[in-house]
């Protein structure tokens, strides 16, 4: 909830200050208080309605991606997930590589991680995943699958990085 809000907030801020500054370019040469005021008003407005519609829309977006579990999801651009498996992280590399479309050299491997970028598309503009040992008890590793957005700044990823998580999680499950 909490990152639905910074949403919110960052398109509210964004398009109040983006509406303020048009109208007032369009208004330059009319410049009494009543229209004044009523600049900001309708900013403001127009900022709190944006802000809604983009948080509503990334809500929905990963609530039809999530299913029945949606209440368990993290809202926010960076998902990440915990899994259990017997799989070296090179095995998890070719499970990747090959489900993901992303050419193995381009990948960063070591013996505690897998790291790749995903390319751009219609959605979004590329998702940084890494699957991370972060303990080993016998021969089980337990991983730490993250997915982020490529650009820092994403606003909105419409569920790619959750749908990215989902597709790991799956793909070593069904793989050990």
């Amino acid at each position: 909830m909490k990152a639905l809000l910074r949403i919110g907030l960052t398109v509210f801020v964004l398009f109040t200050v983006l509406s303020i500054g048009l109208q007032q370019l369009f208004n330059f040469f009319e410049a009494d208080i009543t229209s004044s005021e009523r600049i900001f008003i309708w900013s403001i407005l127009q900022g709190l309605m944006a802000a809604f519609l983009f948080m509503m829309f990334q809500f929905f977006s990963i609530k039809s991606i999530a299913g029945k579990n949606w209440r368990e999801v993290v809202f926010g651009m960076t998902q990440s997930d915990i899994v259990n498996s017997r799989l070296e992280p090179d095995l998890i590399a070719d499970l990747l590589s090959s489900n993901f479309k992303v050419d193995k050299s381009l990948m960063r491997i070591s013996d505690n991680d897998v790291e790749f970028k995903t390319g751009i598309s219609i959605s979004s503009y590329g998702e940084k995943v890494s699957v991370k040992v972060v303990s080993e008890k016998g021969d089980t590793r337990t991983y730490q699958i993250r997915s982020q957005p490529r650009m820092r700044f994403t606003i909105l990823d419409v569920g790619k990085n959750y749908s990215n998580i989902r597709k790991v999680r799956s793909l070593i499950a069904k793989a050990a």
